[in-house]
């Protein structure tokens, strides 16, 4: 849906998914040893932050040259 979007959106409108893995909110409420779980798994040994997604939107936003993109923001882990 991205690229489709991308394509027939462009050139006036850029279209990019973030696709995160994991993030520490307030939904894992109840399960964080379960989250915490998750990091042994992990290639950087870190769940997300709401501001590591943040600051991935505010990459895509300042680059006006990327259209069409998924940005996996998951600590590697679909590696």
């Amino acid at each position: 849906m991205t690229r489709s979007l991308a394509i027939s959106l462009a050139p006036d409108i850029r279209v990019n998914c973030i696709s995160p893995g994991a993030v520490a909110t307030r939904w894992w409420a109840g399960n964080e040893e379960r989250m915490h779980g998750l990091v042994g798994n992990l290639p950087l040994k870190r769940i997300s932050t709401p501001k590591d997604i943040a600051e991935a939107i505010l990459f895509q936003l300042t680059q006006s040259s990327i259209t069409g993109q998924v940005f996996l923001i998951d600590n590697g882990q679909t590696l």
